[in-house]
């Protein structure tokens, strides 16, 4: 029974299940990239990014310019950028802890 709920759960919050198979990977990647990036931005991971992107994902970027004082951060503009959080957000996986364990 509790391997059961294990896997409801598993299958019903796995937000990139959609992308696993290979032939899907290869219709997301022939998307623009505006479009990826909207999906996983403001549709699949949402929820993630409102909670860990400002205080985990807000990467400065070295500037060497000595006139600039403000500080300066990669964003989903940044291609190096953009591909890793594409990366870390492929990569995340429901879970499920029991109170207290």
């Amino acid at each position: 029974m509790e391997i059961e709920k294990y896997f409801d759960y598993y299958w019903s919050n796995f937000k990139g299940i959609a992308f696993k198979s290979s032939s899907e990977q290869g219709f997301y990647h022939r998307l623009p990239q505006a479009v990826q990036d909207k999906l996983y931005k403001d549709y699949l991971f949402t929820d993630f990014l409102d909670l860990f992107e400002k205080k985990y994902f807000k990467i400065p970027k070295v500037v060497t310019s000595s006139f600039l004082k403000e500080k300066h951060f990669y964003n989903w503009d940044d291609q190096m950028f953009r591909e890793f959080m594409h990366e870390v957000l492929f990569m995340l996986e429901p879970r499920h802890e029991h109170k207290f364990t």
